[in-house]
């Protein structure tokens, strides 16, 4: 279930799992305040011996600064200098999977904290971790695509603006989002998801892009630098017409792949291995 973008939790069952969740919130809780503090313990550093100044008037502001601990942060961190995250929480509750008469219910917990560095505007240096977990289960595995704990998540060099310009290029591990993410897309309703490891060059220009990579899918396991299966090679060119039919969106795409023999691609190595 979710409502507004925060999804809802439970509060059944107990013992080491319920442990665990508390302990994740109440530190992240605990982060946040601390976040909260920053930009007055700054100022007040800055000058001890000054009165503070009046604070502005509050009626136009979206809610308490408490809430936005990441915003008050950016306040008091260099202009190239940016952190953020992403914290969710689901309920699921999967019935007669398999035709089979079970039932159960789980948490699935999901945090990302991101870093990124940008001294130009034309070089940008990305990094994101992730930490994915289940609790409460009885029948579904503590494994991808459910749980894989404090993960790098992406982490890539980019060259050139993606919003300005002709175009930019990249390396290094990152997801890949085309269009409605039918063909390609991180599967983010997934606990986990899915990302590459990639070099890309993007041509942006106005009704038109293309993006032309190499990448290698990244498998889920329970590493913390997770390492794609050599020879799983996947290309494409991916292109956006914006201005050949009217009010809508061409977009012709080649993709191929080249996975030779490998035990750990079951489907290239014959079926029943």
């Amino acid at each position: 279930m979710k409502i507004d973008g925060v999804e809802s939790t439970t509060n059944r069952g107990k013992g080491l799992g319920g442990i665990l969740m508390r302990t994740h919130s109440s530190l992240i809780l605990a982060l946040f305040l601390a976040i909260s503090a920053l930009p007055n313990r700054a100022r007040a550093q800055a000058n001890p011996n000054s009165n503070p100044a009046p604070s502005p008037p509050t009626a136009e502001s979206d809610g308490p600064s408490w809430l936005f601990p990441v915003a008050k942060l950016d306040e008091v961190l260099p202009r190239w200098f940016h952190i953020g995250g992403e914290y969710r929480d689901r309920l699921e509750g999967p019935i007669s999977t398999g035709f089979a008469n079970t039932s159960d219910f789980y948490v699935l917990d999901r945090l990302r904290v991101k870093i990124t560095i940008q001294p130009k505007d034309w070089l940008k240096f990305y990094g994101e971790v992730q930490d994915a977990r289940i609790f409460f289960n009885h029948h579904i595995p503590n494994a991808n695509p459910f749980e894989d704990t404090w993960t790098l998540w992406q982490a890539y060099v980019q060259v050139g603006s993606p919003t300005s310009g002709w175009g930019d290029a990249l390396a290094g591990h990152q997801v890949l989002l085309f269009g409605d993410e039918r063909v390609i897309g991180p599967s983010d309703w997934l606990n986990v998801g899915r990302t590459f490891d990639v070099a890309r060059v993007n041509l942006h220009l106005p009704g038109y892009e293309v993006a032309i990579f190499g990448s290698s899918v990244v498998p889920g396991s329970n590493t913390y630098l997770h390492r794609a299966i050599p020879g799983n090679n996947f290309y494409g060119i991916y292109t956006s017409f914006k201005n050949i039919i009217p009010n809508a969106t061409f977009e012709p795409y080649v993709l191929w792949r080249l996975a030779p023999g490998n035990f750990g691609l079951p489907e290239t190595v014959g079926r029943g291995t």
